[in-house]
């Protein structure tokens, strides 16, 4: 951002704009995420959406309601200081990386007394964010890349942060930290990665931060360990479009994420658990945002996460934007068997503020015949999309849609949309799964035709027939016996 003195900002106010009726959704949720660092709620995600759809969207309205989150007693309450602050308001607001110098710019400003919202509200007045107006109006996504993180208070090289985790057992980055990384990070058996004075889930802005800098064939982090208060961030806005081959974000082959944030992944997940792993995986309380990922064309879109690492389980997870499947719960066969058996996916939230996505919520069998899901339960999550965003499907047992494999014994009840609605071609399909418990699940859907050539239908479908048929077990009705095979792609 060009760095405009205050009192000129002030004088002149806010640039030229014109007023829209559209629902800013996707900056909602930005609003929610890179500020509070958190999800938004449904009371305050509908408190917005009415605001707007009241006013109307224009660079008056952005700021009016924009502000109240950095005005906010919850934000307060995370404790920033004036830097952390200063890269809040980049993202927030210009949905950008700031330069080393512009938050240096910035942080002397506040040192020398400038009220904290005045910082705010040049923000919100001044040319650059006039020129994502239109683009935020729409309600979709915009900006997708954000650029490059720059080092805002220090760094360590890639070597220099493996030896610590091969060696110090706990290794903890400084607040901001930036580690660009180049090839795979491990983080080992007994290793705990974590940052210095961040206290709890909501603090992202203080997180030391690992950045995937160029594309590599390989996971960005693969963990054995312990990760707690760490971002890690994919950079799949800046960095798909190269002709090397990224992977997933982190692929966790035992141990625990939590409290972290995961952005933008370069390859097809945020988090993969996969069918080889050396044990269960603990995934917890962690805010994952897809804000770069595309929904369709060719390729670019992700998971939030794919997971098939028997035992493992993932709670109180966050997925905003994930433009693949929120989660995904896999089974495959391994020389110890078939994995994806008692995997619990339970009180997560899945949201499509500014992207749509292939599915809310699914059981893949993976390419394979008699895959067994026994004891893996997709229970108690909360879904939902803004009015224009959908998922194809919302809830899907079995891989029919999209691919082939016959799964079994998986289990989805009381999974939901809470107050709000989901835009859907096709609600819960049953589609490759025997023995399949679908109960209590109301996604208050909205159907739509979302331009995937499957027949629509906004409740439930089940492949029970002609024989053999794709689905049987303990299924909610009504129900429509339709085959969805091989159709879930957009031309």
């Amino acid at each position: 951002m060009k760095l405009i003195k205050i009192a000129v900002a002030l004088s002149v106010g806010l640039m030229t704009g014109t007023a829209s009726a559209e629902v800013p959704y996707q900056f909602i949720a930005k609003q929610y995420t890179e500020v509070l660092g958190r999800a938004p709620d449904q009371s305050g995600w509908t408190y917005y959406a009415n605001g707007f759809s009241t006013s109307g969207c224009s660079q008056a309205m952005l700021r009016q309601y924009g502000r109240q989150f950095y005005q906010s007693n919850e934000f307060a309450s995370r404790g920033y200081n004036a830097s952390e602050k200063v890269v809040v308001a980049y993202r927030g607001i210009l949905s950008r990386e700031p330069s080393a110098s512009e938050v240096g710019y910035w942080v002397t400003q506040l040192q020398n007394g400038i009220p904290w919202m005045t910082v705010v509200d040049n923000f919100f007045n001044n040319s650059e964010f006039a020129s994502l107006v239109s683009r935020i109006c729409m309600g979709r996504d915009y900006s997708a890349n954000g650029g490059r993180p720059y080092v805002i208070t220090s760094s360590r090289d890639q070597a220099t942060l493996q030896q610590q985790l091969y060696t110090n057992g706990v290794v903890v980055l400084n607040p901001q930290e930036v580690v660009y990384l180049t090839s795979t990070l491990y983080i080992p058996v007994g290793a705990l990665l974590t940052t210095r004075d961040a206290v709890d889930a909501n603090q992202t802005a203080r997180f030391g931060r690992l950045v995937r800098d160029r594309t590599f064939n390989g996971p960005l982090v693969e963990l054995r360990g312990t990760m707690d208060k760490v971002w890690v961030d994919g950079q799949g806005g800046r960095l798909t479009s190269s002709s090397s081959v990224a992977d997933n974000t982190v692929t966790a082959m035992q141990g625990t994420i939590q409290n972290s944030r995961l952005s933008d992944p370069a390859g097809w997940t945020n988090l993969q658990a996969p069918e080889w792993c050396t044990g269960p995986v603990t995934i917890a309380n962690n805010l994952i945002t897809g804000y770069a990922n595309p929904h369709s064309g060719v390729g670019g879109w992700a998971d939030g996460l794919s997971i098939a690492c028997s035992g493992s389980t993932a709670r109180y997870n966050s997925i905003i934007d994930a433009t693949d499947v929120g989660i995904i719960v896999f089974s495959r066969q391994s020389s110890a068997g078939w994995s994806g058996t008692n995997i619990v996916a339970r009180n997560n939230t899945v949201i499509a503020a500014g992207r749509s996505a292939y599915a809310g919520l699914a059981f893949d069998a993976g390419h394979q015949d008699g895959a067994d899901f026994t004891g893996s339960y997709i229970q108690d999550n909360l879904l939902w999309t803004s009015p224009l965003q959908h998922f194809d499907i919302a809830l899907t047992m079995g891989t029919n849609p999209w691919d082939w494999g016959m799964g079994a014994n998986a289990t989805a009840i009381r999974n939901g949309s809470g107050s709000l609605r989901n835009t859907v071609h096709l609600g819960i399909v049953v589609d490759g799964m025997l023995n399949a418990t679908v109960l209590e699940n109301n996604f208050s859907p909205v159907g739509v035709n979302t331009g995937i050539p499957c027949p629509q239908n906004s409740g439930v479908s089940a492949h029970f027939s002609p024989s053999p048929g794709h689905a049987t077990g303990n299924i909610q009705g009504p129900t429509s016996n339709m085959t969805v095979h091989g159709c879930m792609y957009h031309p």
